[in-house]
């Protein structure tokens, strides 16, 4: 059963011992503690926690504030016409989503969020106090609206990627373009990956049972190895 994100607890944000966390985001990079905990008191910064498949945030519902991913990770969908699911976005530990949802104010946005399978636990942190920045902001406001815009900009260059991806002809050109986007984004040949065999063949607009068989054609021809989520380019 989904439950909805506002019933769940909210609980007082991260501690210091989780900063050097918060300093591998965009938003945060950099920071000194005392930065990082004013800038958590001025985004009103709150901490829920969701187990596997719980909404995080449901279809039409406004995004109040954006998430920030502690822990696990999380899968943002949307469906066609037809009620075909179709993953936007996988978000891992210390990546965002909403961002731009948020940020716009869009009335009923068509998307959803989903924890994922190892559950997640998500900062949630309110945009007001930078669409209303007033003429003589302090140092700190502005600073964050900058590192914010930058923030976009770096998930304007994942969706392109994104992009990448999916216009790829063959299957074997979209998991290899993914698997390379993703080793590059994790800084190594072996990584883990958000998504199980289903959530990985939603990101990839493709068929689960001949994503499996792809993949496992590719461990035996040495140009990958993997055993579930880790994956290790050869």
């Amino acid at each position: 059963m989904q439950t909805n994100s506002r019933q769940k607890e909210a609980t007082p944000a991260v501690s210091p011992s989780e900063y050097p966390l918060l300093r591998r985001s965009r938003l945060f990079r950099g920071m000194t503690d005392a930065d990082i905990l004013s800038s958590l008191s001025l985004l009103e910064g709150v901490v829920r926690v969701y187990e596997k498949n719980d909404s995080v945030h449901r279809m039409g519902e406004r995004f109040l504030a954006f998430g920030l991913v502690l822990e696990g990770d999380v899968q943002v969908y949307t469906d066609d016409l037809d009620g075909n699911r179709t993953m936007m976005a996988g978000v891992s530990v210390h990546g965002t989503f909403g961002e731009s949802l948020c940020y716009l104010g869009t009335e009923a946005p068509p998307v959803y969020v989903l924890a994922g399978r190892d559950g997640a636990r998500v900062l949630w942190l309110s945009l007001a106090p930078l669409r209303s920045i007033p003429l003589t902001p302090t140092p700190l406001l502005r600073e964050l609206s900058e590192r914010f815009t930058a923030m976009l900009a770096e998930k304007t260059l994942l969706m392109n990627a994104r992009i990448q991806i999916l216009s790829r002809r063959t299957l074997r050109e979209k998991i290899m373009t993914f698997l390379l986007e993703w080793s590059r984004y994790k800084g190594e040949r072996t990584f883990l990956i958000p998504f199980d065999r289903e959530g990985l063949a939603a990101y990839l607009a493709v068929n689960r049972t001949a994503l499996s068989r792809e993949l496992s054609l590719m461990q035996k021809e040495g140009i990958i190895r993997y055993f579930r989520a880790s994956f290790k380019i050869l």
